[in-house]
């Protein structure tokens, strides 16, 4: 990283020549930059417009895929708010099974450590003595939970 900084960084202490020799080189480096990014650009366009879209035709039990024919020519339609619910309780049902194992272990550890403060501090009572003890009790609780 500090060589990509210094090859752009423009030098004003060492006399006017050498900061006009740093200005050429970044005004050169920018340039070649925007030369790629066209030329990137370019590419892409170029292989885009080659490209067909493909529409999938369902037939029975096989599916089949078809060069594009006017028929998908329009916008797709935005979805409502239960197409939208769908999806994010999709999404959120297949995190959670990917994680199933993880949140399994989170479970162990919430209630081994929930069986061991209840087993230090099981006798605490409610009055104005035991505040400490109740505060003391809620660090330990955020410090394992964080």
């Amino acid at each position: 990283a500090e060589f990509l900084i210094d090859l752009v960084a423009v030098d004003t202490d060492d006399g006017p020549e050498a900061e006009a020799a740093d200005r050429r080189r970044v005004d050169q480096i920018v340039a070649g930059w925007a030369k790629r990014q066209a030329a990137e650009d370019a590419d892409e366009a170029a292989l885009f417009a080659t490209l067909k879209p493909l529409v999938v035709v369902a037939k029975g039990n096989n599916t089949d895929m078809v060069t594009d024919d006017k028929r998908t020519r329009g916008r797709a339609r935005p979805l409502g708010p239960g197409g939208q619910f769908r999806l994010l309780i999709g999404r959120a049902w297949k995190q959670n099974r990917r994680e199933f194992w993880i949140n399994g272990v989170r479970l162990v550890a919430s209630v081994g450590l929930a069986a061991a403060f209840g087993g230090c501090n099981w006798k605490m009572g409610l009055g104005p003595k035991s505040v400490k003890q109740r505060a003391a009790v809620v660090m330990q609780a955020c410090i394992n939970t964080s």
